[in-house]
């Protein structure tokens, strides 16, 4: 009788045992720690496990398996679609969201994915940065000789146009500075100069000794002729 009833609390106990881990590693299941619920359902006492158990755990473990595979396998089609319409940015974020599945095979596969991608376009990017350091290195020697044969108005083309270069456009706020930095060209100043000498002709009282008679709106160059001051070749 002792020894019955000793097998049924035995008995409970597994039983006990048993539902505790299920419903603990579908828990962790259905929060995408699929790592974690596999590891989890070898968390049994050996003594609980007996062939009828084994089954159905090992039934658990492969309901994990095949959620974990259409999860992961959803992530690596998404990220791999971006890639192939090029759009290599959104690719990358997709294949790191991937590689932070809990399911060691698909996130390191997306993780390689990830790296390599990685380098693709840092590679690309270093070749843009450096194509567009050289397009602004010409930039500036042209403005700087236009501003030297006082062809102002090429000058500020110019700039207008390099603001709208896709290649130009990292460097737009060190172009910005140096269409705001014309003023110290030699032509610039020497045609400040003529329009300072013929307000002051007209009467025209200025506050200050300088005036700037250029300035960046909308990302245009924009050089406005007043009554005060007049346009002045």
């Amino acid at each position: 009788e002792k020894v019955r009833a000793w097998g049924e609390r035995r008995k409970a106990a597994a039983d006990k045992a048993v539902q505790d881990l299920l419903s603990g590693a579908k828990a962790q299941s259905d929060a995408q720690d699929f790592d974690g619920a596999l590891a989890f359902l070898g968390t049994l006492p050996p003594e609980y496990l007996y062939e009828a158990i084994q089954t159905r755990l090992d039934a658990l473990a492969a309901e994990i398996r095949v959620k974990a595979q259409e999860e992961g396998g959803r992530r690596l089609k998404t990220a791999a679609d971006l890639q192939a319409e090029g759009k290599d940015e959104e690719a990358l974020k997709a294949y790191e969201v991937a590689a932070a599945l809990k399911f060691a095979p698909l996130a390191q596969d997306a993780a390689a994915r990830a790296k390599a991608l990685r380098g693709r376009l840092d590679a690309k990017r270093a070749e843009a940065e450096l194509a567009s350091a050289a397009r602004f290195a010409e930039l500036v020697a042209k403005l700087g000789a236009l501003a030297a044969e006082r062809k102002l108005d090429e000058a500020k083309s110019e700039v207008t146009r390099a603001l709208h270069d896709a290649l130009l456009l990292p460097k737009a706020e060190a172009i910005k500075a140096v269409a705001e930095g014309l003023g110290g060209f030699p032509a610039l100043s020497a045609i400040t100069g003529k329009r300072l000498s013929a307000a002051g002709a007209g009467g025209v009282s200025l506050p200050g000794s300088e005036a700037i008679y250029y300035k960046l709106e909308n990302e245009r160059v924009y050089f406005k002729p007043t009554k005060d001051f007049p346009k002045v070749t």
